[in-house]
Order: structure tokens, then C-alpha cells, then sequence
């Protein structure tokens, strides 16, 4: 397990709500990344993700799991950490919790699809014909 401890520190001023501890240096010959301590660690994971992540050892990690394991301690597996905002890129302490995965998918934004105004109920056509058993 990586402790977080040794490379991070939480920092309400910082966007990603992480800075970095150490010096860091990543790349080839041509193309040299330098990063330094008290900089801002993370990035935004891509398209796929609205989450700030961090990369160690070829390994991507959400930055907010990272601040909770640093302020409380480690999580289980089955433990996730909710935005109580629904922002998720406000990574300040008071804004996260730890939920189970049912309370986590309750406090989703309302997808394209939903046609009924309610998070988790959707609209069950009955595709028989009229008058037919």
C-alpha cells in the first residue's frame, strides 16, 4: 500500500485540494516533466472522469480518496466517498463523506434519459397489445 503521507499534503487552497511534498522529475530525454514541492498535485482524469487524479507508478488515483485516507485514515473497498455538494471537484474536507454505493447512486445528477424527475425510477412501457393477457 502506498502511504500518501510521504508525498502529499491536504490544502484547502489548492484547486485539487493536494500539494506536493517532494520534487518529482518524469520523463524521457526529450521530454522532461518537473514538478516541486508546494505544487498543485493532480490533473483532470480525462473525458472519461470529472474527477482530480493523481498518477504513482503508472497508476491513476482520485484525489479525493487521497485527502479522506490523509485526514481519517484508510477506506475499505466497499466504502466510497461522496461530494455532499455534488461537485466533484471540490475536494475540501467538509465537503466529502464516506457513503455505501446505494447512498453514493442516489446522489447522481439526473441523467439524460430519466424521464420521470426521479433519480432511480424510470418509465415501464407495456409493450402488449391492448386487451391482451
Amino acid at each position: 500500500m502506498i502511504d500518501f503521507s510521504e508525498l502529499f499534503y491536504y490544502c484547502p487552497t489548492s484547486p485539487s485540494g493536494l500539494r506536493r511534498k517532494t520534487d518529482w522529475v518524469s520523463g524521457d530525454k526529450y521530454h522532461i516533466i518537473k514538478k516541486y514541492a508546494g505544487d498543485v498535485a493532480g490533473s483532470f482524469g480525462g473525458g472519461r472522469t470529472p474527477y482530480w487524479c493523481v498518477k504513482i507508478n503508472r497508476k491513476s488515483y482520485r484525489v479525493h480518496r487521497i485527502i479522506w485516507t490523509l485526514i481519517n485514515g484508510e477506506l475499505s473497498k466497499d466504502e466510497h466517498i461522496d461530494h455532499i455538494d455534488g461537485n466533484p471537484r471540490n475536494n475540501l474536507i467538509n465537503n466529502l463523506r464516506v457513503v455505501s454505493n446505494k447512498i453514493n447512486s442516489r446522489n447522481q445528477k439526473f441523467r439524460s434519459t430519466n424521464t420521470s424527475g426521479v433519480n432511480g425510477v424510470g418509465l415501464l412501457v407495456n409493450k402488449t397489445k391492448a386487451g391482451e393477457n
